[in-house]
């Protein structure tokens, strides 16, 4: 059994990096869960600061 070398990992980490990043562009990012998620975030702090 041969193992990958440390150059091919950091390959395919990189790989996985940018396909992971790409799919949350054009699949997660502005979807009405994210703004749900956001409003949920900040909605404390405003409220917290009345």
């Amino acid at each position: 059994m041969t193992y990958p070398s440390y150059d091919e990992v950091q390959d395919i980490r990189s790989e996985l990096k940018e396909v992971g990043y790409q799919h949350w562009v054009h699949h997660d990012l502005f979807t009405w869960q994210w703004w749900v998620l956001l409003i949920a975030a900040i909605l404390p702090w405003m409220i917290g600061g009345i």
